[in-house]
């Protein structure tokens, strides 16, 4: 394989290990967060997980609330979802 895709996983795994690991970061909840945040656009944007991207927002958001990236992803979602359910369109 290799390519786009690839990177993508990697950073995914890259992510993953930030929120396990984040406790001996600088700056251990904006890690965490800003982590989650990047795991919540990967499922959204690659995998059209929107589930598991709004998991990943509300966490990063229990972490540190004032993050405003995660904010505004989150409220775009649900934007987003809405506009979807009222066309009739479903994922």
């Amino acid at each position: 394989m290799g390519g786009l895709p690839d990177v993508f996983v990697k950073s995914f795994e890259h992510y993953e290990k930030a929120v396990i690991n984040y406790q001996t970061a600088n700056k251990p909840k904006e890690i965490k967060a800003r982590s989650l945040h990047n795991l919540a656009v990967f499922k959204m944007n690659v995998e059209h997980d929107y589930e598991a991207g709004e998991r990943f927002l509300k966490e990063a958001l229990a972490v540190m609330p004032w993050y405003p990236e995660a904010k505004r992803a989150l409220k775009q979602m649900r934007w987003l979802s809405m506009k979807r359910h009222s066309f009739g369109i479903m994922e």
